[in-house]
């Protein structure tokens, strides 16, 4: 019973974590537009936040946070750098430290994230979540995901490269017989 709820749960979050940063936005967008049912938050439990948290940590989901946090960096860093070139080691240095510094601190967005998780989330759809993501085949898809995405989203930027080519042709073909010169 148990693998059977793993393989459904699995495949429910292979398409969740492939959609992981729009999951910051649904904080601030309205849930219906969302598409997902939640909770009510004054239903929860101290017991459900924390397995929220619990998963929501075993997602990486402070890599919502840096990874925005690391872009803004570097858009700093080129801002001041391009007004002041003289003083690009320093504008770097100064950069690099305050993002350390933010680095450690996810600010109310990780709390916010764990809190979707627990409204998503029963607290058992929760706890074999957690057990399968601590199990040895959980632990070995947390650390392929990242690899994974990328290598999937190069794959669908090649596909749309071939597939556009493929159905401008077709297009192009059908009007043809409809008389349309392009």
């Amino acid at each position: 019973m148990i693998a059977r709820q793993f393989s459904r749960l699995a495949a429910t979050l292979v398409l969740c974590t492939a959609t992981a940063a729009p999951l910051s936005l649904i904080a601030s967008t309205p849930t219906a537009a969302q598409g997902i049912e939640l909770a009510d938050p004054a239903t929860l439990t101290d017991e459900h936040r924390r397995l929220g948290a619990l998963f929501a940590e075993l997602m990486d989901a402070n890599q919502l946070y840096i990874t925005p946090l690391n872009a803004l960096r570097r858009d700093i860093i080129r801002q001041l750098v391009s007004t002041n070139p003289d003083i690009s080691d320093v504008v770097t240095e100064a950069a690099d430290e305050a993002y350390l510094d933010m680095a450690t601190e996810t600010g109310p967005l990780f709390g916010q994230i764990a809190e979707l998780y627990a409204q998503a989330y029963t607290v058992e759809e929760l706890e074999t979540l957690i057990a399968f993501f601590q199990s040895p085949a959980g632990e070995k898809f947390r650390s392929v995901r990242r690899a994974i995405d990328r290598a999937s989203i190069d794959l669908t930027f090649t596909w749309s490269d071939a597939i556009n080519a493929i159905y401008l042709a077709r297009v192009r073909e059908l009007l043809t017989e409809r008389g349309v010169e392009l």
